[in-house]
């Protein structure tokens, strides 16, 4: 439980920052929809491999 604490404290420690997520595979499709859903919630989200990553 403390670990999904922590990663809560850190997202909304980076709202205004810049997210990157990366995922290869399963993993891949997982962290896709996991970036998607931070970008729903407003976060400034990219995961990498897209030809929209900066």
């Amino acid at each position: 439980m403390k670990e999904v604490e922590r990663l809560i404290e850190l997202l909304l420690t980076a709202k205004d920052k810049k997210i990157f997520i990366v995922g290869m595979g399963r993993s891949g499709f997982v962290a896709r929809a996991f970036a998607l859903r931070l970008m729903n919630l407003g976060f400034n989200v990219y995961f990498l491999g897209e030809t929209i990553t900066p």
